[in-house]
């Protein structure tokens, strides 16, 4: 989107060109998994690229789902949990302008994942 204001050129031309363009020759483009064709844009495609084609939905469906997991996987080999905050600890609170603020964890809240937070004077329940 940067790059079509940077380029002074159509955006909404630009996102039908991306959807058009196939991820997988087996999933094919967004569009075509959608509409079960390509749509028409500023590239010339042939008429018979414009029918309708369905392919199996179950076979695109498990498709995704396994890149979903490979992605997962390669994801969770270097993330890891995070450490629980302890009373008394002190943190940067994050804020529109950046994590400018800092703040002691008063206490650990009832809610999951949420604690007690002091800054400047004012608590505030954050997760």
């Amino acid at each position: 989107m940067e790059r079509s204001h940077r380029d002074a050129t159509d955006v909404f031309l630009n996102l039908v060109n991306l959807r058009n363009i196939p991820r997988d020759l087996t999933l094919g483009s967004p569009a075509e998994r959608l509409m079960s064709r390509q749509t028409r844009a500023a590239i010339p495609v042939s008429t018979k690229l414009l029918q309708t084609n369905p392919k199996d939905a179950q076979l695109i469906r498990t498709q995704l789902l396994n890149k979903r997991l490979i992605l997962k996987r390669h994801y969770d080999i270097s993330s890891s949990p995070l450490k629980p905050l302890a009373e008394g600890q002190v943190i940067r609170m994050q804020t529109p302008k950046g994590y400018d603020r800092l703040g002691v964890v008063k206490e650990v809240s009832k809610k999951p994942r949420s604690f007690i937070i002091q800054v400047d004077g004012t608590s505030y329940r954050r997760n």
